[in-house]
């Protein structure tokens, strides 16, 4: 979970990163249980700030179904992850058309791993091998074309930001960088050492 001063904000965290997880605010835990309700949240949170059509959310999720019954199930759905959400809901702006998290109010893993990869510095690298868990929504399965076929795309660009070898050549290549300029330094050190030794020498020559 994030940690710093925005930590106070955030409304929910969620983890799509090796399985779905989400959290409130403080870190407790919530038993969100459905698949559907898992796969509305984690469709949400890669998109933060975004607001999704609830007819588009509806045909993600209940694509087979009727119309009908694909927005009376969305309702459903949404009417009981708002109520285990509790608090953290109000992460989630809801309209009678669309939905959206907002994204000044929730923390989601995949969101920071992009962030840390981009900024490519080791501290940054470390924390991002330790943010990857695994694949996108490891685990969890949904029944539906639509939701499959965008699931599959999201796991594809997880491993591509997260590719471990990768990432430990990037870091490697930084810590010999770093190495390198450390041991430039050292010699720049020691050479000024040797030329006041030198000078100490021709001084006291001069002097005798």
């Amino acid at each position: 979970m994030v940690n710093g001063p925005m930590a106070d904000r955030v409304a929910l965290h969620v983890s799509l990163l090796g399985g779905f997880e989400a959290r409130g605010g403080r870190g407790e835990l919530l038993h969100i249980t459905t698949r559907k309700a898992q796969g509305l949240l984690a469709y949400l949170a890669v998109r933060p700030g975004s607001a999704q059509p609830r007819d588009k959310l509806a045909s993600l999720l209940w694509g087979e179904s009727a119309p009908a019954d694909a927005r009376n199930n969305f309702r459903q759905t949404l009417f009981a992850l708002r109520q285990t959400l509790g608090p953290a809901s109000r992460a989630l702006n809801v309209t009678v058309d669309s939905i959206v998290l907002d994204g000044t109010l929730v923390d989601v893993d995949v969101r920071r791993l992009e962030w840390l990869v981009a900024r490519g510095h080791p501290p940054a690298l470390v924390e991002a091998t330790d943010v990857y868990r695994g694949d996108f929504l490891e685990g969890l399965r949904v029944d539906e074309a639509a939701f499959e076929e965008w699931d599959g795309k999201a796991i594809s660009s997880s491993r591509k930001i997260a590719d471990y070898e990768q990432l430990r050549l990037d870091l490697q290549r930084l810590q010999a960088a770093d190495d390198r300029m450390l041991g430039v330094i050292q010699s720049v050190d020691v050479s000024k050492t040797v030329d006041q030794e030198n000078v100490g020498v021709l001084q006291a020559a001069s002097v005798a």
